[in-house]
Parts: structure tokens; C-alpha cells; sequence
């Protein structure tokens, strides 16, 4: 189940977290999923892109954010 989308201003990609803790990154103008990471062990309740550089901070459920 999603849980939190995240559009970058500047580019075509979107975050999207979902309730098995999993944040996929796709490029909607393509439809392809880019990239997947799997550092939570719940929930993720936000996610979002950094504005200059190519980042993005997620959160989980227990409000820890995960060292990538």
C-alpha cells in the first residue's frame, strides 16, 4: 500500500514509499522504476527530495531516518 508520494520540482521523478517500508523512485514520463531501497522496517510517513542536490530524507513510523 503507498503511503507517501514525492515530486521533485525540477525533474520527472517521483518517491514513493510504501507500508512495507519500501521507497521506490520512478521517472513518470517513461513509466520506468528507477531505483528501490529497502532501509525501513515499517511504515515510511515521508519522503522528499532535497532541492539542489541529487538526495532525498525519508522517515519511518518510529520517526528514524536511515543512513544511506
Amino acid at each position: 500500500m503507498l503511503t507517501v508520494l514525492s515530486f521533485h520540482s525540477k525533474s520527472s521523478r517521483i518517491l514513493a514509499s510504501l507500508h512495507s517500508g519500501v521507497i521506490q523512485l520512478w521517472d513518470y514520463r517513461n513509466g520506468t522504476l528507477i531505483d528501490r531501497f529497502d532501509e525501513h522496517d515499517g511504515p515510511v510517513r515521508g519522503v522528499h527530495f532535497h532541492h539542489f542536490q541529487p538526495l532525498f530524507v525519508s522517515g519511518d513510523i518510529l520517526l528514524v531516518i536511515p543512513r544511506i
